[in-house]
């Protein structure tokens, strides 16, 4: 999509994995927030959201990135 700028972010509790908020800066980013928002609603923990099927080719997929750093960072792999 030729976009030059933007990230995402994922904060998650150290002890539990637990979501406590996501970021997103980009062209797309309303419609890529959708599915954090409906995580952190849920009280989704990060390995909860590394168990969901991310499709491939899709902007959503995107959220995989910090889901896997979260996941090293708190020791979850």
């Amino acid at each position: 999509m030729e976009a030059q700028r933007g990230y995402v972010k994922i904060l998650a509790h150290r002890p539990t994995g637990r979501l406590l908020g996501a970021e997103c800066v980009g062209p797309d980013a309303s419609e890529l927030i959708h599915p954090l928002a409906v995580a952190l609603t849920l009280h989704a923990t990060v390995h909860d959201l590394l168990k969901t099927h991310w499709y491939h080719p899709t902007l959503s997929e995107i959220w995989t990135y910090p889901l896997e750093d979260c996941a090293a960072a708190l020791n979850l792999r």
